[in-house]
């Protein structure tokens, strides 16, 4: 089975696995359909900076059934900001977006804010998603650069195959 797979339908399968994209940004949101379908848990990332296993980045997770949270990953040390319980089960496709504006980390499910946090660590970085000892599936991936002049062409994060389905 491939780490990364994308299908005629513009879904991306992860397997224990994440891909990074893009030019580095400062002011940016990500937002997918995604699914569980095994392991830990699926991210959408944001504001990636360094190589494994030292990078750092913010993530927003959905750990499958128990709860959502928004967390850091600096210098390869990760630290939960906030968390909260899972309003309902989420056995299929959903909509979560993740935005990073200035210091505020914001993410939202169907169109609801759940979950916000400040940090001011990570000022700019790339994006991604990201699976955790199994398998997620994420489609009709969208970013949006909040802020253009923080955009930076040409950061080497990009991965190949995914910006046939990414929307600028």
């Amino acid at each position: 089975m491939p780490l990364l797979k994308l299908d005629a339908g513009g879904m991306v399968e992860v397997d224990k696995a994440g891909y990074l994209w893009g030019d580095q940004m400062g002011d940016a949101t990500i937002q997918a359909s995604v699914r569980k379908v095994s392991g830990q848990n699926l991210s959408l990332i944001l504001r990636r900076t360094g190589k494994s296993p030292k990078a750092s980045n913010y993530a927003a997770w959905f750990n499958g059934g128990a709860g959502f949270g928004i967390g850091d990953n600096v210098d390869g040390k990760w630290t939960d900001l906030a968390t909260v319980k899972a309003p309902k089960p989420y056995n299929d496709f959903f909509t979560m977006q993740f935005s990073a504006i200035g210091e505020q980390l914001i993410l939202s499910v169907n169109g609801e804010e759940i979950l916000r946090a400040s940090d001011g660590k990570l000022k700019t970085g790339c994006v991604g998603i990201a699976t955790r000892g199994g398998m997620s599936q994420f489609k009709d991936i969208q970013l949006r650069v909040i802020d253009p002049a923080t955009l930076v062409p040409g950061f080497p994060c990009r991965a190949v195959g995914l910006a046939a389905i990414l929307t600028r």
